[in-house]
């Protein structure tokens, strides 16, 4: 092999640990605890309560024409 081909391995080696060793470095010393969907799920329970009187009485209209 000629030095370059050498002084590439040499350099890339480093470029590598890098890479692979900085994002593995930053998940395993700072772990997610998971998501905060609170906010989410105030909302969806919050739409969901406000429309469901609604769509109740949407899905009785349409079983029923003559009650309408």
């Amino acid at each position: 092999m000629t030095a370059v081909v050498l002084a590439s391995i040499v350099l890339t080696i480093p470029f590598l640990v890098a890479f692979i060793g900085i994002p593995l470095w930053m998940t395993f010393t700072r772990p997610d605890a998971g998501a905060d969907h609170s906010g989410a799920q105030r909302y969806l329970r919050a739409r969901s309560t406000r429309t469901q009187p609604v769509a109740g009485a949407a899905a009785r209209a349409a079983l029923d024409p003559a009650a309408a």
